[in-house]
């Protein structure tokens, strides 16, 4: 997995991001605009995007970041649907 600032060479895996994510790139014009913007980062496997984050609100003394990753990352990382990892002990 390879981390990264995004760049124009990004729009197709933004544009290709679930359409539940769209709302990461909408406030910036669409998928070319967070592309551009270079306030966008992405952890990439196989040359699509798996997690992003990028400035959602951009003011003069603060700024809010958007963050979302994709359900499959998950499961990759925490392992198979019904294990125990990263669930509290019962008792």
């Amino acid at each position: 997995m390879t981390v990264r600032r995004l760049a124009s060479e990004d729009v197709p895996a933004l544009a290709g991001l679930h359409s539940e994510d769209a709302w990461m790139h909408a406030s910036w014009g669409g998928p070319a605009g967070l592309a551009a913007s270079g306030h966008a980062w992405a952890a990439f496997a196989e040359r699509r995007i798996r997690s992003g984050a990028c400035t959602y609100f951009l003011g003069s003394a603060y700024e809010d970041i958007a963050v979302a990753r994709r359900a499959g990352a998950a499961r990759a990382a925490t392992g198979p649907a019904g294990s125990s990892h990263g669930r509290p002990a019962s008792g």
